[in-house]
């Protein structure tokens, strides 16, 4: 049986301060900037390292990016995991089993990290072509 069904009288002090005195919205407004900030800056690096974003992001955490055709997403996201770098291959958000090309959804804010920078230089590399 529910004897109680509201929060602590402080709690709901504390958010009601948080409201009424714009500090809330205060840190919204800052945290919008951010990210802002961080998906301009993600969408730059991967232009610059050769995996353009497509569907562009709207104030959300996460840009989604095709990889090169030769690559298996869900083989690169168990690579990256090996070295703490965490990878949503593309093909876990697809409901059709119609096969999708490969594609990996990117946090904005691990963009800058040059372990992941580095990953995927070394990882999504176009594959050499010999003239013989």
């Amino acid at each position: 049986m529910i004897t109680r069904a509201n929060s602590s009288g402080y709690v709901e002090q504390i958010i009601y301060d948080l409201i009424t005195s714009g500090r809330y919205r205060g840190h919204l407004k800052r945290l919008t900037g951010r990210i802002d900030a961080a998906t301009r800056e993600a969408n730059d690096t991967l232009q610059r390292i050769g995996l353009p974003p497509f569907g562009q992001p709207r104030g959300g955490f996460y840009m989604w990016c095709e990889l090169p055709g030769h690559i298996n997403d869900t083989q690169l996201s168990r690579i990256a995991a090996e070295r703490s770098i965490l990878l949503a291959p593309g093909s876990a958000f697809n409901p059709d089993a119609q096969p999708a090309p490969p594609a990996m959804r990117i946090n904005i804010a691990h963009v800058g990290d040059p372990r992941f920078r580095d990953f995927i230089a070394e990882h999504c590399e176009p594959p050499v072509v010999s003239d013989r």
